[in-house]
């Protein structure tokens, strides 16, 4: 999606972010549409699966992380890819209940 496009946060002004995601239980996600992405960690491009991933953490209820090794920190680099850090899955506790899912032998 490119600047206003129907939900009440444009993209292209000042601290529109590289997408943006609605809190549960709705959960819709939108990437702008204008910046340059990949999936291979290209150096001039934002990198989809770590923006996606922090974008699922939102859908799921998680909030920014102040580790900078988090999928969850407010900020990325171009060209930076991230995969789920201890703090990700610490802070997605409250959130979920893995435990009930544990089969234990």
């Amino acid at each position: 999606m490119r600047g206003a496009h129907g939900d009440g946060l444009p993209f292209g002004v000042s601290n529109a972010g590289l997408a943006h995601t609605f809190a549960p239980p709705d959960g819709r996600v939108h990437f702008d549409a204008s910046q340059r992405w990949s999936s291979n960690s290209e150096k001039k491009a934002f990198d989809i699966q770590t923006v996606g991933l922090h974008e699922l953490g939102h859908a799921l209820g998680l909030h920014h992380s102040r580790n900078e090794e988090a999928v969850m920190y407010a900020m990325l680099d171009r060209g930076e890819r991230k995969g789920l850090h201890k703090d990700d899955i610490e802070g997605s506790r409250p959130c979920t209940n893995f435990e009930r899912y544990i089969i234990l032998n």
